[in-house]
């Protein structure tokens, strides 16, 4: 408070000096003013100091309103107010007066108008930023005072805290004292369970591996029985499906007529056993045992659905020195009555010998021949579909090859293995395995190539066959046979 008032006072007699020296330099212009008039001696004289008086008189009149200004006893635009310090100008202790207070101005901000830029108004504004920071002094020291006595009253609450706790840490180091005794008597008494529990499991132990040792040969045993139970299975499974499958593995029906030298043929197989054109049979010798080893001597494939157990169908392919005749059996392993025969193809299909997988073209073969395909393992390794206990073949084509000294990739470690599991599956399903020769020669078609197949009208044939005729003749072979027999065409006549 003492530094305030001193500050206070300080400034009123800044003001009040300010105020007498404004006063004297009034007094001393009247002054100067009459000892002027007092002294004309001559009119040109008076004339020429009554120029200059008024001259002077001028600027007087300019550093008193200047004065004025500065004390904020007169209002001045900036215009005027730049007019009268000009007019003020010519006396140095005025000049260091406009100078002291441009100085003393600057204490307002930039922004401060010039109707506010004088003494009073500086004395104003100064008083009121000495009482508010007085004001923030007395507030800074209420907030210390604040903060001592919080700060005391905390000190004495955490040691009242700090004394409570060591009374209580005293506390608890006496009870963890008792509580390991009580812990070491447990502790010895259970040292002395545990010896006894340790003998009595040691006994227990050697019991158990007894038992143990009976259980695992009677495991061994009924594993054992097991195995052979499975094999057993396996061995049934395998019975049933070839029971099953003795319907496919004898002839599906005959050849009941021929005409064209045994180009054209009837079999006793019509719309009453869901037969359907296209579906391609071979043709096998009726003392042939064993079909499904068997070679066909000749394909054909249906062309016409006559009657409930009537068709008409065209020999494609076969051997001009093993004619067709009456009562050969028709026999495929893709077709059968009611049902459609399910393959499960497996590695690469390569049906014409180029070195290039052929199974989209198998596929199409299989299913014009009324089969359809349920699961198919190709040589990328890429696998769709799933085998079932009625899938009937596995046709196996080629996998890959590689030398003694060549390490298999990643891409051919996984085809390997799947190619395995395939096969393994296919046993355990009792899936008979056929490789890929064995069912083209049951899928033989007129669009193949000769690779495999000889024409069965000969390298000598024009093409210009005599017209289909209705065969007449009940023997065992066509008439037209018998009469190119009887001409020659074969030979010498017998």
């Amino acid at each position: 408070m003492a530094a305030r008032d001193r500050n206070l006072v300080a400034w009123q007699a800044y003001v009040i000096v300010m105020s007498m020296v404004s006063v004297g330099l009034m007094i001393g212009l009247a002054i100067s003013v009459s000892s002027h008039s007092s002294t004309e001696t001559s009119k040109a004289d008076a004339l020429a100091r009554a120029t200059r008086a008024e001259e002077t008189t001028r600027k007087l009149t300019s550093q008193i309103e200047v004065l004025s200004g500065m004390l904020g006893q007169r209002q001045f635009t900036q215009d005027e107010w730049d007019a009268i310090k000009k007019l003020a100008t010519g006396d140095a202790q005025t000049a260091a007066v406009q100078t002291q207070f441009e100085k003393d101005m600057k204490v307002f901000g930039a922004n401060e108008p010039l109707q506010n830029r004088n003494y009073p108004k500086l004395a104003d504004m100064l008083l009121r930023e000495l009482r508010d920071r007085n004001q923030q002094i007395d507030t800074a020291n209420r907030n210390q005072a604040k903060l001592v006595k919080e700060t005391e009253s905390a000190i004495k609450n955490e040691s009242e805290a700090r004394m409570k706790a060591e009374g209580r840490a005293d506390k608890l180091e006496k009870d963890l004292e008792v509580a390991r005794a009580d812990f070491q008597k447990q502790l010895d008494a259970g040292q002395q369970t545990i010896s006894s529990v340790s003998e009595t499991l040691a006994k227990k132990i050697a019991e158990f591996s007894k038992e143990k040792a009976i259980l695992e040969t009677k495991s061994r045993e009924e594993k054992e029985k097991a195995d052979k139970f499975v094999s057993l299975n396996l061995k049934l499974n395998r019975r049933v499906r070839e029971v099953e499958g003795e319907e496919f593995q004898s002839a599906q029906g005959k050849i009941v007529n021929t005409a064209e030298g045994g180009n054209v043929v009837w079999i006793n197989l019509g719309s009453a056993d869901e037969l359907r054109p296209g579906v391609k049979f071979g043709i096998i010798d009726p003392s042939v045992t064993r079909l499904k080893e068997a070679r066909p001597k000749a394909h054909l494939e249906i062309a016409e659905i006559l009657g409930p157990n009537l068709s008409r169908g065209k020999v494609i392919s076969g051997n001009i020195q093993v004619p067709v005749v009456l009562n050969d059996l028709v026999y495929s392993v893709v077709w059968q009555k009611g049902r459609k025969m399910q393959f499960a193809l497996l590695g690469k299909m390569d049906i014409n010998r180029d070195g290039l997988d052929d199974r989209d073209r198998l596929k199409a073969m299989i299913v014009q021949a009324g089969g359809v395909v349920t699961e198919d393992l190709s040589p990328d390794g890429k696998s769709s579909g799933r085998m079932t206990v009625d899938t009937n073949w596995l046709v196996v084509g080629e996998s890959f090859k590689v030398s003694a000294n060549e390490d298999l990739d990643l891409r051919q470690k996984d085809f390997r293995s799947k190619f395995a599991d395939m096969q393994l599956r296919a046993k355990e399903l009792a899936v008979s395995q056929i490789n890929l020769d064995k069912l083209l020669n049951w899928l033989q078609s007129s669009s193949q190539t000769t690779e495999r197949t000889v024409p069965l009208t000969g390298a000598g044939s024009t093409g210009n066959e005599p017209p289909r005729q209705v065969p007449t003749s009940k023997g065992s072979v066509s008439e037209l046979y018998q009469e190119k027999l009887r001409a020659g065409a074969y030979g010498a006549p017998k």
